[in-house]
């Protein structure tokens, strides 16, 4: 019998209904489900036309149609106003909030935020000639449902139950509204699982034998900010140690420096939020990746503004010089969170990467002085949710 076969079977015979782990990050999301085994089970993690992770992206239609994940992230170079990405961050803070915390500064955003009433934050999106202000629980449930789609899909019948993971830092408001963004997609939420956790029980799947006890340090350079834990593993036990967060580090930063450094070497003057900055955004995932993985890379934009053109060479030593400072402050955090529980970075076992970032990863690790440690970094953190999620319902 097929794992999804047995699932059908269960869920007739015994009443059993499955409990989906959804990841729901700032770029990318992914939901899974636990097979069970001998003498261990496995996480499956659901693919969505042939990819393991999807676009967190949402985009209005002029028809009145929402397209999320791969589509919408394409439409994007073309449509600023009516393609909203990014918006995790946001779910269940004011309007009022200090804005001097974020990352970003509120003109600095690629949608303008609006106040809904009550002090309740907002997106303003444009599309059919028109605006419409939705809350951010309303644009994250889009992709929640999305990620239900494709679980039904492949299970065969409806799901009504699920966890989602959150960042560690996220206080209780935004818990609750990223609980709230699950119930409008139609699911009962049971749980919210932090992000860091999820990914300490990810790492003890793959070592299920070693019962040695271990101190890891996982780290997530998101677009808005910049944590790391430090956590006792021991037989199936997770321990937090200490932790820190700081949303004035974010990937957003590095990938400011790096269009500044485009546009002077192009000798090209474009304005914050234009559709300059925009068409570079898009290209900067695979210069990144090309960065990260062979060293250099080319970044051509023709047409980037009238009768300009762009073409640069840009190599890892160029990279190092333009985010020496930015990692140098990184480095300098992770060792002040060390120092906060009286250890040092030869005490760590093993340092993980929360989500997956082949760039970051490489930059992080060789500021650190260490190698590369990370088990399917991008959807860690549903196969840990995954794993906490039994603790609900039980196996199948």
């Amino acid at each position: 019998m097929s794992s999804i076969e047995s699932i059908i079977h269960k869920s007739k015979v015994d009443g059993w209904e499955l409990i989906l782990p959804m990841y729901v990050g700032a770029k990318i999301c992914c939901v899974a489900y636990y097979q069970q085994g001998h003498p261990i089970g496995k996480v499956i993690v659901l693919k969505n036309q042939d990819k393991y992770t999807t676009p967190s992206v949402v985009e209005f239609c002029d028809n009145g149609d929402i397209i999320v994940g791969e589509k919408a992230k394409f439409n994007q170079r073309y449509k600023q106003r009516s393609i909203i990405d990014s918006f995790h961050s946001l779910i269940g803070r004011k309007y009022t909030d200090n804005w001097g915390d974020l990352s970003w500064d509120k003109n600095q955003l690629p949608f303008n935020v609006v106040d809904m009433g009550k002090d309740i934050l907002g997106i303003e999106i444009e599309f059919n000639g028109e605006s419409e202000c939705y809350y951010i629980e309303d644009i994250f449930s889009h992709v929640v449902k999305m990620l239900k789609d494709i679980a039904e899909k492949h299970i065969g019948f409806r799901v009504k139950n699920c966890v989602l993971t959150v960042p560690t830092h996220f206080d209780f408001n935004q818990r609750e509204a990223t609980k709230d963004a699950g119930i409008l997609a139609g699911l009962k939420v049971l749980d919210v699982i932090d992000e860091n956790i999820a990914v300490a029980h990810a790492y003890q799947l793959y070592r299920f034998t070693d019962l040695n006890f271990k101190t890891i340090l996982i780290y997530n350079l998101s677009d808005t900010t910049f944590n790391v834990t430090i956590l006792k593993l021991d037989r199936g036990e997770v321990q937090v140690l200490a932790t820190g967060d700081d949303i004035q580090f974010g990937k957003f930063h590095i990938d400011d420096k790096i269009i500044a450094y485009l546009l002077m070497r192009a000798g090209i003057y474009a304005d914050e939020g234009g559709q300059a900055i925009l068409l570079l955004r898009h290209k900067l995932e695979t210069l990144k990746w090309l960065l990260g993985t062979k060293g250099s890379a080319e970044i051509t934009v023709d047409n980037i503004l009238p009768c300009q053109h762009l073409h640069v060479e840009m190599t890892w030593e160029n990279l190092n010089e333009i985010t020496k400072d930015f990692f140098a402050a990184i480095i300098n955090y992770v060792n002040q969170t060390l120092t906060k529980m009286g250890t040092a970075l030869s005490d760590i076992d093993d340092v993980l990467l929360e989500c997956g970032y082949t760039l970051i990863e490489r930059l992080i690790c060789e500021n650190l002085g260490i190698k590369r440690k990370s088990d399917n970094p991008g959807h860690s953190v549903v196969e840990g949710a995954a794993i906490q999620s039994l603790e609900l319902n039980g196996p199948f």
